[in-house]
């Protein structure tokens, strides 16, 4: 079934939402779409499927009744059911638009409050020691990546050699790696996607010496690997590294060497958060970590205004203190 075809006068809503993700997959990337098949097979397509609803009947008391069956019925977390909205929204959004319904349920609908969880990142002095005990294991070049530039981990899997220019000293970052599920065969199924997210994503970062001798150490030392010419970073056997392992020997890496346990996605705070403390604004920052919007940064980001303010209200303090020299 198209959605040209689709008798939007009996097509029931939990179908509309298949057709409609199919249709308009050129429109997301793997990754996104992806998400969407998760969040459609797994909750939307059998709870409006109990239900029954064509998609012209589709109400905000309906919305708000998958609502509260997610929050209270299932362990999802209030974060998590904003990305269910993410995708109603955009399915009906697209048949309003379309003359498919009269009305469209989410404008009479307010999401849920996002809920703000508490960001973990690492120190400088950690952040050098796990750069140490990172050196000679199988995702020693996965850590320094994200720890010396704040990359994304699908950034960071799909880094090729071609996106480094040691001439010119630079890294590109053009192309990303992530994992998809293949629901037909339940498998996980990795996509290299040469289209990035925004343009902001697409972006140069000029090499130090020090990064730069690096890389040029990890090259030769890939050299004799056959399939090492392809991609940044990848095992001993030259095979790029898995996503999964990656996860696992991020985690095992940590408990080793008794470092702090954070998620590989901290290291991308810690990157930000480090720059940010050494003076750098948050302009820059944004552009550095290829956010979408500067807001996105500023948000994120709030914690180190709070760390910085010890020292802000010291300065202010001894520069206008009545009580200093001869003032009293």
């Amino acid at each position: 079934m198209s959605i040209e075809n689709i008798d939007t006068d009996k097509i029931l809503f939990c179908d509309y939402i298949i057709v409609w993700n199919n249709e308009t997959c050129y429109r997301k990337s793997p990754s996104t779409y992806d998400g969407y098949v998760g969040i459609i097979t797994k909750y939307l397509y059998p709870y409006f499927k109990s239900k029954g609803f064509r998609l012209v009947d589709v109400k905000p008391m309906h919305i708000e009744g998958y609502q509260r069956h997610i929050l209270h019925d299932t362990r999802l977390s209030v974060n998590t059911l904003r990305k269910h909205h993410e995708v109603m929204r955009a399915c009906l959004n697209y048949a309003y638009k379309n003359d498919f319904i009269s009305k469209n349920p989410y404008t009479a609908f307010s999401l849920p409050r996002k809920v703000e969880n508490e960001m973990s990142y690492y120190t400088e002095e950690q952040l050098l020691k796990l750069l140490r005990v990172a050196y000679g294991t199988q995702i020693e070049s996965f850590v320094y990546l994200a720890v010396w530039f704040g990359l994304r981990k699908s950034e960071i899997l799909g880094l090729r050699w071609e996106n480094v220019d040691f001439l010119g000293r630079c890294l590109y970052i053009r192309e990303t790696r992530t994992r998809i599920k293949d629901y037909k065969s339940g498998h996980w199924v990795e996509s290299q996607n040469k289209r990035m997210k925004t343009v902001k994503s697409r972006r140069e970062f000029p090499l130090s010496d020090e990064q730069l001798d690096y890389l040029h150490k990890l090259y030769s030392r890939q050299a004799p690997l056959c399939k090492a010419r392809n991609y940044v970073c990848v095992n001993a056997e030259g095979v790029p590294l898995h996503y999964d392992y990656v996860l696992h020997a991020f985690q095992d890496l940590l408990r080793k060497n008794d470092l702090p346990k954070i998620r590989i996605h901290d290291l991308r705070h810690s990157n930000a958060t480090l720059m940010l403390n050494s003076g750098f604004s948050m302009k820059e920052v944004s552009e550095w970590l290829g956010h979408s919007t500067y807001k996105l940064t500023a948000d994120t980001y709030t914690h180190v205004s709070a760390e910085n303010k010890a020292q802000m209200s010291k300065t202010i303090g001894y520069k206008l203190s009545p009580y200093k020299g001869d003032n009293l």
